[in-house]
């Protein structure tokens, strides 16, 4: 018999650490969205998870440009990827 290798998932799972990413800014936007007073604090931890969310992006990216067959379209991976980022 055939031995077919395993799905690769680890687009999958940079998805979900993205949006783990994007959930994370969401509450700190609703959390500056109660108490206006924490803004200039939270300036420096919004910039950190940005720059974080970025690093998750760049490496879909990469590893789109670098996988020949791919789980999905790869217009759709792009997309998901930049919008995830784009929300961050």
């Amino acid at each position: 018999m055939f031995k077919f290798k395993q799905k690769d998932s680890e687009f999958f799972d940079l998805f979900v650490e993205s949006a783990q990413y994007f959930y994370q800014g969401a509450l700190m936007m609703d959390e500056v969205m109660l108490d206006y007073s924490k803004a200039a604090d939270k300036v420096k931890e919004v910039v950190d998870l940005e720059h974080a969310a970025d690093a998750i992006n760049d490496k879909i990216i990469d590893k789109l440009n670098l996988t020949f067959i791919t789980p999905i379209d790869r217009e759709d991976i792009y997309a998901l990827a930049n919008g995830l980022d784009d929300g961050v």
